[in-house]
């Protein structure tokens, strides 16, 4: 895994945050992000499989991950808000027509017409709503906010290391993620809870590559009773972000004496 870039631009007295960041081999995509006021603005993921199929140049992918954050980082120095807005939302010939030209701006446009897995993603949620009678809602999303909006109704959220984990931890919803063997740094070690997410609940893989013992665990966990009530579980059970600091630090000291 590369590690990503954080910069602050500042536009017409607004300051925007943006991050980018290579999530990893498991799950090969640069995810950006862009921040105003503690919120999401907009995010763009852009899948490299290319790179990994052709035998992976991490060169390559610096490359990219650089220039998918300067070029959002132009577009904000160059007041292109609302289509950063527009970063996540299918193409259609709407929006084509309405997206300035390479050549009207710095570089390529920061939207791409066609999301590579776009498709399969499409089919595969077809798939899952015909057999499990589950409603496929992500066609309708235009912003993040779409995203939180379907979170803030569900009584828990399981989902892998993604923004909507993210978005769930920091919305307090009860989550439960699913982490790769080799976890990105934030999920830290050995630990089945989050110090930056009271509600999150981490589901480790154990061995590389083995992700049926993980649905196994998390199944049987399922089955101990998520309901109605589940909200109220957690509520009562979670311990505050004081209690969370306050039990690390007495922990760390433990291992330091």
């Amino acid at each position: 895994m590369i590690s990503g870039y954080n910069t602050d631009v500042e536009h017409n007295g607004v300051v925007y945050h943006v991050q980018t960041e290579d999530k990893g081999l498991q799950t090969p995509v640069i995810l950006s992000l862009v921040y105003t006021g503690g919120a999401i603005l907009a995010s763009k993921r852009s899948p490299y499989d290319d790179l990994i199929a052709s035998g992976f140049d991490q060169d390559a992918l610096v490359e990219r991950l650089q220039r998918q954050h300067k070029l959002i980082c132009a577009a904000i120095n160059a007041g292109r808000i609302d289509e950063l807005k527009r970063m996540g939302e299918p193409a259609s010939a709407t929006h084509e027509s309405a997206v300035a030209s390479p050549a009207q701006v710095v570089g390529p446009t920061v939207d791409e017409a066609v999301d590579q897995r776009e498709a399969p993603r499409t089919s595969t949620a077809s798939a899952a709503s015909e057999r499990f009678s589950v409603p496929d809602l992500g066609s309708q999303f235009r912003t993040f906010q779409d995203t939180a909006a379907v979170l803030k109704n569900l009584d828990l959220v399981i989902t892998v290391d993604s923004a909507v984990a993210h978005c769930a931890g920091a919305l307090g919803i009860p989550v439960w993620v699913l982490i790769p063997y080799a976890a990105d740094w934030r999920w830290l070690l050995e630990r089945e809870d989050s110090p930056w997410y009271p509600t999150m609940r981490l589901f480790r893989q154990k061995e590389h590559g083995n992700w049926d013992e993980v649905f196994d665990r998390l199944l049987i966990e399922a089955q101990k009773g998520v309901g109605s009530h589940f909200r109220t579980q957690m509520t009562n059970s979670r311990m505050t972000n004081d209690e969370r600091m306050s039990n690390d630090e007495a922990r760390n000291q433990a291992i330091r004496h």
